[in-house]
């Protein structure tokens, strides 16, 4: 078996290495021109680390990275609505998450393959199926035959496409920032991950992703803030300047050219993940908004399982299907879930705000509940 796929990011990239641990050939096709790190920072859980720990890559990534145990959400004004101990229910990991930054992320999973299965600078344009094999076809004129193909090249996926149509992405008016910044002075316990409510359905999210460094996230409704420009560090500053320290001083330590500006968007879920030889990987297939921290994870932990489908199931077809069937309800509701969580937590009414934090107090051994039901998920690989 030859395993095209394309798209060189974390889904891409961890099918990869699954399918090199179970004997099979594979090489990852990439669009852009060097298959380079990119990215801020990147929360993985625990059911994201075991496959990791399969793939024997879980010291480095503890390495690269920080072990995180709580979570919380707090109020602006710097009132703790509730927190969940990670550590508490994760019995089976010595680190229930980790947080890291996306470029080390990305290192460590090129690490583990050989340069020969990675082709940068290959922008997928046809795809061409047969009896016996699939070629993809690329904009620089290079044909690549193979046994199978498999599309992780992101929400906007060319292979996606190719075998299921156009299709429309659903927006959660959503704007989100993303950055890192030095740790320095600011004072921040160092294994917890807290995200912070604010007025005008604005929050702020921050994660430690290594000794020195820390990661975070501010997402606004896409009408709140104004005056943008090409630098939105100055408009960052004036709307956190009265909210609980050291926000303001993360803010104030992050390098304005770091920062990065993306709209959010998912996809309703969907049925049919598979074309005959051609299937879907992570984002192309499942994305999700961020508000559960599950996006690469769900990349992941469906490419564990299709690699181990690939291994295990005689006939290409029955793998595909086994594959959907093991993936297709639980992303569908992480998706859902995630959703959800972003609508409430941007609630702009100020007075539905203030009920929103006192459900969410109220409710928290229930939302514990369904963290524990994403984080204790297990993905038998070989």
């Amino acid at each position: 078996m030859q395993v095209t796929i394309i798209g060189g990011g974390i889904g891409g990239l961890t099918l990869a290495l699954t399918l090199r641990r179970q004997g099979i050939a594979a090489r990852v096709f990439e669009q852009a021109p060097e298959i380079r790190p990119v990215g801020a920072g990147i929360t993985l859980g625990a059911n994201a680390l075991r496959v990791c720990q399969k793939l024997e890559i879980i010291d480095h990534i503890t390495a690269a990275g920080t072990p995180l145990r709580r979570f919380s959400i707090g109020s602006h004004s710097g009132a703790l609505i509730s927190t969940f101990d990670m550590s508490a229910v994760v019995p089976d990991l010595a680190t229930p998450a980790v947080g890291i930054h996306r470029a080390n992320l990305h290192r460590i999973l090129l690490a583990g393959l050989d340069s020969d299965q990675l082709a940068p600078g290959h922008r997928l344009t046809e795809i061409h199926q047969g009896a016996d094999d699939v070629v993809a076809v690329f904009a620089n004129g290079h044909a690549e035959p193979g046994t199978i193909l498999i599309g992780a090249d992101g929400l906007g996926s060319t292979v996606r496409t190719r075998i299921l149509g156009e299709s429309s992405t659903r927006d959660a008016r959503q704007i989100c920032f993303r950055g890192v910044c030095p740790v320095g002075d600011i004072s921040w316990v160092m294994d917890e991950s807290r995200e912070i409510w604010g007025p005008g359905g604005s929050r702020i999210g921050i994660v430690p992703i290594a000794t020195d460094t820390l990661y975070w996230f501010a997402t606004f409704p896409t009408d709140l803030l104004l005056n943008l420009a090409d630098n939105p560090l100055p408009v960052l500053e004036q709307w956190f300047a009265d909210w609980h320290s050291p926000i303001p001083q993360v803010i104030a330590a992050t390098t304005a050219a770091t920062i990065l500006r993306n709209d959010l968007y998912d996809r309703l879920p969907i049925r049919g993940w598979s074309q005959d030889r051609v299937a879907l990987l992570g984002d192309a297939v499942h994305p999700t908004t961020p508000n559960l921290g599950q996006g690469a994870a769900m990349a992941i932990e469906s490419a564990a399982v299709l690699g181990n489908c690939l291994a295990q199931c005689g006939d290409i077809h029955e793998a595909f299907a086994t594959y959907e069937n093991l993936r297709q309800r639980r992303t569908r509701r992480i998706t859902k879930q995630s959703w959800r969580i972003g609508q409430i937590a941007t609630i702009r009414n100020p007075v539905l705000a203030r009920v929103r934090n006192l459900g969410a107090r109220v409710l928290a051994p229930f939302n514990n509940q369904q963290m524990c039901w994403v984080l204790n998920h297990r993905i038998p690989i070989g």
